[in-house]
């Protein structure tokens, strides 16, 4: 049983409904103190879920925004945070600098605050933080949290990899498949591997402190740190999510005073 230090007296486990799709159990995932109980349940249910998500999200839309203005700033935090990481790793940015976001994993951010929802329907899907750009030219899903985030781990991989699934539903719809390709003309780049896309990788994003808090520091205490008893079943869904075609990636934000933002690998994986 959870502890007493993680999870309130009287607060109950949310079960993880079977017939419900990733983007869909969210709120359950939120316990950290039964992170270990739903990740083993996930584990149970993972075929499933990618297929429910999958045939759950929304097949097409008129435009995905693949194409940004570097005008008018957003007002929410995060939202400009997410602007900032555009500008400096975009297209343009990343080829006058020599360097890629993160390594073969990710060239280049194409967009930020990416739409998926196409109708009123299409409840609980909103936008993608960020999208980038693999080696093979491919999308990549990018999950950003704030540095005083208080989504748990399990949650965030969960949100994280229902876009990717969303993505793989709108590039086999045609019509986000059609703006990528066009997109990537505009640089003159053309897909390694044609239309087919072999897998979408995963990068969950936050700034060190952030994963301070998750992941601990050797004597240092946090209430938000992941329960001892559910980093296996937690990794043991990592490894299932790469099998299915969907890598996770754990990657670190620095924003350092002078000299803009950058990337580390944090000590998750």
């Amino acid at each position: 049983m959870p502890s007493d230090s993680i999870i309130p007296s009287g607060r109950r486990l949310k079960p993880i409904d079977p017939t419900k799709a990733l983007h869909e159990i969210l709120d359950s995932v939120r316990q950290l103190g039964y992170m270990e109980q739903h990740a083993r349940s996930l584990i149970d249910q993972f075929d499933d879920k990618i297929e429910l998500t999958y045939h759950n999200a929304p097949a097409s839309r008129k435009t995905y925004k693949l194409c940004r203005s570097e005008r008018r700033d957003p007002r929410v935090p995060e939202r400009l945070l997410e602007k900032q990481i555009w500008l400096q790793w975009n297209h343009a940015s990343t080829v006058e600098r020599g360097r890629s976001f993160y390594g073969e994993e990710c060239e280049f951010i194409q967009t930020y605050q990416m739409p998926l929802q196409q109708k009123l329907s299409d409840n609980g899907w909103g936008r993608i933080d960020l999208v980038g750009v693999s080696s093979r030219w491919m999308p990549v899903v990018i999950e950003l949290k704030q540095a005083k985030g208080n989504d748990t781990l399990l949650r965030m991989f969960c949100e994280g990899l229902a876009y990717a699934c969303a993505l793989r539903r709108a590039w086999d719809g045609g019509s986000f498949k059609a703006e990528w390709k066009a997109a990537m003309d505009r640089y003159g780049i053309t897909l390694v591997d044609g239309e087919t896309i072999h897998e979408i990788p995963v990068i969950l994003l936050a700034p060190a402190e952030f994963w301070d808090r998750k992941v601990g520091k050797p004597g240092v205490r946090s209430r938000e740190k992941v329960p001892d008893g559910a980093w296996q079943p937690f990794l043991e869904l990592i490894k299932l999510s790469k099998s299915k075609g969907y890598p996770i990636h754990f990657v670190s934000l620095d924003i350092i005073i002078g000299s803009g933002l950058a990337v580390k690998i944090p000590g998750v994986t």
